[in-house]
């Protein structure tokens, strides 16, 4: 059988920071190779048949099981040429070759044998790690990330930022855990200092964490979660105590520097029916999760959360209408570094940055989409383009034993582009009292 041409050219992503030079030929080369014409099916020799025998060659750092695994193919399974496709799609989409072909020859004793080759592809990568955050102001660093550990498909990730926020993290991901399809495995470990923004303090923080998810049918799963770590808070500072619900006016009370450990056991179910990450135009996502934290410094309590996700196509063309819900409960009093925050250009846009503070909360937005150029250059879902789009959000959050305020509601409209697994979002939000305000953000709303 002839080579089969790839559907598109697996271009090198060198990170969230990419040059504008860079984004310009991206752009250019996915569009001229989105007008390609689309890539020919695998013929079979013959009739369907039994798969007698499969080869491979060309994987020097992948290990077969990986690729047998992927293809979801194995001896005495029938091939015909609907299967020879996709698994074809699923060895060219996993990213870690640079060329794929299958070759399929029928047997004697009406079979046929597959030979897989494969050249494999760069799984190393790195680059800078700059970022802008509004509540730290901006982060330096660099990023490390091997794709294809010990040829397993295992991914190491490291992250390193020495400028406003010191952090230093690393992440292990585990595909296949235990030779489960759909059970991934991850083991987390970062720490961080910088000044807390939100009270006159400085803090320094670490967590450790170890947790799976498992797909056990089509959309759906399951997860778990324990984390463990530290949260100091370095200086002493006053503030007001926050109220609860009872009659007692707020007073400024002493806030001295300590330590508080904790232990976070969580488990939560949910679907993911996207079409991509970065750029859903369809699909839906719930997560609904319960915690149990266990204090050293503070009482243990529960924590219940909500978030759904749900991006509808519309008629008109390519518009988009994405919307979501999300919602906090808990049991008794949090620790500061779990009170939220709300307001802001990650939450409610227009409102002031972290101005609703509580324990719990809830968000509400509909966000009405229209892309003008959206090229997708990777199987993952990464893109590049531009679009327009506009929005309503809702919120607000309150201590824990004390009555939700009214809701804190704004609106506005604004401008987005993509770049691979960044996007730029430039927006102008109106408050409650009329007033506008600039939000800018260097990641996905959602």
């Amino acid at each position: 059988m002839p080579t089969r041409p790839a559907p598109w050219t697996r271009l090198r992503r060198p990170g969230l920071p990419l040059a504008a030079t860079q984004a310009l030929t991206t752009v250019v080369v996915a569009a001229l190779l989105a007008l390609a014409p689309p890539r020919p099916a695998c013929a079979l020799p013959g009739d369907t048949g039994p798969i007698r025998r499969i080869t491979f060659s060309g994987n020097e750092r992948t290990q077969e099981i990986m690729l047998r695994r992927i293809m979801a193919l194995a001896e005495g399974d029938t091939l015909d040429a609907a299967r020879l496709d996709a698994a074809w799609d699923r060895l060219e989409d996993c990213g870690w070759f640079s060329w794929v072909d299958l070759d399929v020859e029928a047997t004697d004793d009406d079979g046929v044998d597959l030979g897989v080759t494969v050249e494999e592809d760069l799984t190393t990568y790195y680059g800078p790690l700059l970022r802008h955050s509004r509540r730290h102001k901006y982060l330096a660093g660099a990023w490390l990330e091997e794709r294809n550990l010990r040829g397993r498909g295992q991914t190491l990730r490291f992250e390193l930022s020495a400028w406003r926020l010191q952090l230093a993290g690393a992440q292990w991901r585990v595909p296949w855990l235990a030779g489960v399809r759909g059970l991934t495995g991850t083991v987390g470990l970062r720490g961080e200092q910088a000044d807390f923004v939100f009270r006159p303090t400085r803090y320094r923080k670490w967590n450790a964490s170890l947790g799976a998810r498992w797909h056990y049918y089509g959309p759906f799963f399951v997860q778990a979660d324990l984390t463990a770590g530290r949260f100091t808070q370095r200086d002493p500072y006053q503030w007001s105590f926050p109220s609860r619900g009872d009659a007692a006016l707020a007073v400024m009370v002493d806030h001295e520097a300590g330590t508080l450990g904790h232990r976070r056991l969580s488990a939560g179910l949910g679907l993911d029916s996207r079409d991509n990450p970065y750029y859903p135009r369809r699909g839906a996502a719930v997560l609904l999760e319960a915690a149990r934290w266990y204090g050293d410094g503070f009482a243990d309590y529960d924590e219940y959360t909500g978030d759904a996700r749900a991006f509808v196509p519309l008629p008109a063309g390519k518009h988009l209408l994405a919307l979501r819900a999300w919602g906090r409960r808990v049991s008794a009093p949090t620790p500061l570094d779990n009170v939220l925050f709300l307001g802001g250009p990650d939450h409610v846009r227009g409102a002031g940055f972290g101005s609703l503070e509580g324990e719990e909360g809830w968000l509400l937005t509909a966000e009405y989409r229209l892309p003008l150029v959206m090229v997708p250059i990777a199987p993952g879902g990464e893109s590049v383009g531009l679009g327009l789009h506009a929005f309503v959000d809702g919120g607000q959050a309150w201590w824990d034993g004390a009555e939700p305020a009214s809701p804190v509601v704004t609106w506005g409209a604004g401008t987005h582009v993509s770049l691979d697994t960044w996007q730029l979002r430039f927006e102008a939000a109106r408050d409650e009292a009329g007033d506008w305000h600039f939000e800018f953000a260097d990641r996905f709303s959602f």
